[in-house]
């Protein structure tokens, strides 16, 4: 008879319990490993050696686990943000001397050197051991900042509509006259460069006051289906008129048209352009290119026309990254800090998409994405013959600022038109009454949108509209609240004038009008 003798129930019963902590451990494990959250145990008393890492931190930060391990945490841990990481670890006793968690935000680098927020819990033990918990926020941490963003420059955009109105309006006075008296000055075979150098001052105050406008209800884009192509080679050429910088351009072949407003398009990519020219003082090579993409959304896609505009230049440091659409921002010596924020705003309101990285030291690109428009929309646009130069007309003012009323007056008389001028919707109305009792129509009439204490153009176009269907209006307004710039056809309006205008302006609106 062999040696062989049967277990008793206690070593049974052991080997049973050993398999079933070992399956249990097996599960724990796996669910330790599988946590949305990174999980991650370092000693701090050997300098932050990593013992353990879960799946979770190559999920989220893209780094290998094996790679990683026995290297230390802070190295990962973005710079200027390891004096809050040494202060999480110093802190997490209380005063009674037991174990508190603590939460933090940490900006840690990813493979990419992209930057994830990072919301941290740690538990220390007394051997020197912590755990921590990462969970990663980064994503809502962006939406988050769009929201208070867009809350702040809201806020801040009913301040600058109001004061871009009335800057607009002085510089509408002062362009009118010298726009008149530069006419003078030629019939009498006069030439003056100081005036030409005042008006093109006044342009560019303009220019800053259209900035200003972008990102206040007023700067609603006053859209045209058109070719981004053509803007972008329109903008390039313009913008780099004389720099050190060599841009090459790539067009993919056979773009959908898209829906925008050129000038508007125009400025923010001149804002970019200047910007990437700032950020190569030596000059340098700019790569823009221009094609077909996808643009996610919620739950669908959109195809886009993008424009990728990429630098060499000094790049962006990593915290400044999310102040770049702040209004009155900058890191430059001079500027004003409007360029980006505005170039945000009239992305976002052309429905389109506005996304910036950088690596300092590296360069900066900026993508630009505009919703491309259907084949069958892009083709009803009707290709108009030139218009013949409109002869003398009869034209009807409305406008509540004398100054502005008098020189409109006199650079529409300078161009050979009959002109009456009103101060308010009320008086308007009873001027185009006794003007039809007369059977003396007026050809045009040119309402001010905005007017202080009476009835503005809206209402005006309403009344004169129920006498006369037919009338052709021009909205004209330095700044409106009810985006009627941008939707001026559905009105009644037939073409806009937004201050401040010179006389070649409105004459070039006067023929548009008249040969409709």
């Amino acid at each position: 008879m062999d040696n062989y003798q049967i277990p008793d129930a206690a070593a049974i019963a052991q080997s049973r319990l050993i398999e079933r902590l070992a399956e249990s451990e097996r599960k724990m494990r796996d669910i330790l490993v599988n946590l949305p959250v990174i999980v991650a145990r370092f000693d701090k008393t050997k300098g932050g050696k990593i013992q353990f890492l879960n799946m979770a931190w190559s999920r989220i930060l893209g780094f290998n686990i094996e790679s990683c391990t026995g290297a230390k945490i802070n190295t990962f841990i973005l710079q200027e943000d390891l004096e809050k990481w040494n202060k999480l670890l110093s802190q997490n006793h209380d005063d009674q001397g037991q174990l508190s968690d603590i939460d933090s935000q940490i900006r840690f680098k990813d493979s990419d050197g992209e930057i994830r927020w990072l919301r941290i819990k740690l538990d220390q033990r007394e051997n020197g051991e912590v755990v921590a918990l990462m969970e990663d926020f980064t994503e809502r941490r962006r939406l988050d900042a769009e929201l208070i963003q867009a809350q702040r420059l809201e806020s801040i955009g009913h301040l600058a509509g109001g004061l871009a109105h009335d800057f607009n309006n002085l510089l509408q006075v002062i362009m009118g006259y010298i726009n008149l008296t530069q006419r003078q000055m030629i019939k009498e075979g006069i030439k003056n460069n100081y005036l030409e150098t005042a008006n093109q001052a006044c342009l560019r105050a303009a220019g800053l006051s259209k900035q200003m406008l972008t990102f206040s209800k007023g700067g609603e884009p006053i859209q045209r289906a058109g070719s981004l192509e053509a803007v972008v080679k329109e903008a390039v050429e313009m913008s780099l008129y004389g720099s050190k910088l060599k841009a090459t351009l790539k067009i993919e072949s056979c773009l959908p048209q898209v829906n925008m407003d050129c000038g508007q398009i125009h400025q923010v990519l001149h804002n970019v352009i200047l910007n990437a020219e700032q950020a190569m003082p030596e000059g340098g090579e700019l790569s823009i290119k221009v094609n077909k993409g996808q643009l996610t959304k919620t739950f669908h896609q959109k195809e886009m026309v993008t424009v990728e505009i990429q630098d060499s230049g000094i790049g962006i440091e990593a915290t400044n990254l999310e102040k770049l659409f702040d209004p009155y921002f900058t890191t430059k010596r001079t500027g004003n800090g409007l360029g980006l924020t505005s170039a945000y705003w009239i992305i976002k309101r052309h429905n389109g998409d506005l996304k910036i990285t950088s690596k300092y030291g590296e360069g900066t690109t900026v993508k630009i994405s505009l919703p491309a428009l259907p084949q069958s929309q892009a083709l009803k646009q009707v290709q108009r013959t030139k218009p013949k130069k409109a002869k003398s007309m009869s034209i009807l003012i409305m406008d509540d600022e004398e100054n502005i009323r008098g020189s409109l007056q006199l650079m529409l008389e300078s161009c050979g038109h009959h002109v009456v001028c009103t101060e308010h919707g009320e008086e308007c109305l009873n001027t185009y009454i006794k003007a039809i009792k007369k059977e003396n129509l007026f050809d045009i009439i040119i309402l001010d949108l905005t007017i202080s204490g009476g009835k503005g153009g809206i209402w005006t176009l309403e009344q004169i509209t129920k006498l006369n269907p037919s009338v052709r209006a021009i909205a004209a307004s330095g700044y409106s609240h009810d985006n009627v710039l941008s939707n001026y056809r559905q009105i009644g309006f037939y073409a806009v004038l937004q201050k401040p205008f010179g006389i070649e302006s409105l004459n070039q609106c006067l023929n548009d009008v008249i040969n409709m």
